[in-house]
């Protein structure tokens, strides 16, 4: 995207049936952020066939969703689909495409990573489980469990991409299967999945976790950039709780008015 907002993309050659899918649950400002963010910093976006799979359970929500559709509807290559069953929706999602990045609305792209490049990486390296957006040297904290991790032993291969040993590694690092930032080969991700019984993205998540070891032996590496591209934001519902609490010792608020104050452009 240059300076006047307007967005450029990279041509690629590489021949890519790559689907971005992206989960949402009632959060359509922070997923405006998680878009805006992708496609100021994924070289070739045109190509990344982005599906937003959404879901709530109140009108003004839906409303959001429906005004941020209208906000996006000149980007041919992103779609926004209403959740009918989680588990339906995201095998039909899948089945067409030879790789699934896979995104949720928290996500913020802090550096520029381009598709076909990952997709290149995953092609030249049939050990490799996956690529992971998320990590590399810099992440050197596992903020889900509060403590520093240790840095696998890297190995270069090229265009800023390194690899590593996941069976052995340390907290996120030895943590290869996940719903937040991480492209894979739907060829390796669909069998495995269509076994398992999820219902959303948190117990797909944790039900392919629970199970990566079955991978252990044919792909026991993981790849990912030298500086993570993507980073999560850790701002959950305790967290609004916790500031909308704050707000009321000053003046009585509820999360409709804030949401309704929005919604008319303030």
């Amino acid at each position: 995207m240059d300076k006047a907002g307007t967005m450029t993309f990279i041509p690629t050659n590489t021949q890519m049936h790559c689907i971005t899918l992206l989960f949402s649950k009632e959060r359509a400002l922070q997923l405006e952020a998680t878009l805006h963010s992708f496609f100021l910093h994924c070289k070739d976006a045109d190509q990344a066939q982005i599906r937003v799979l959404f879901t709530t359970s109140t009108t003004i929500h839906e409303n959001q969703y429906k005004q941020l559709k209208n906000n996006f509807a000149q980007s041919e290559f992103l779609q926004f689909i209403r959740e009918q069953n989680f588990y339906s929706d995201t095998i039909a999602l899948l089945a067409p495409s030879d790789y699934v990045l896979f995104l949720t609305d928290d996500n913020i792209f802090v550096r520029d990573f381009s598709l076909s490049e990952i997709i290149e990486s995953l092609q030249k390296h049939p050990d490799a489980l996956g690529f992971s957006i998320r990590l590399g040297r810099n992440t050197t904290y596992c903020y889900p469990l509060d403590k520093a991790q240790r840095l696998p032993d890297f190995q270069p291969v090229g265009k800023g991409i390194q690899k590593y040993n996941w069976t052995n590694a340390e907290y996120d690092f030895g943590y290869p299967l996940e719903v937040s930032s991480s492209l894979y080969r739907v060829e390796d991700i669909l069998p495995f999945i269509v076994q398992l019984p999820f219902r959303n993205p948190n117990t797909l998540e944790a039900l392919m976790a629970e199970r990566c070891a079955l991978f252990r032996e044919k792909m026991p590496s993981l790849l990912c950039f030298e500086q993570s591209a993507t980073l999560r934001r850790n701002f959950t519902s305790a967290d609004m709780k916790f500031g909308f609490y704050i707000l009321n010792m000053i003046q009585p608020v509820r999360l409709e008015l804030l949401l309704n104050i929005l919604m008319k452009g303030y």
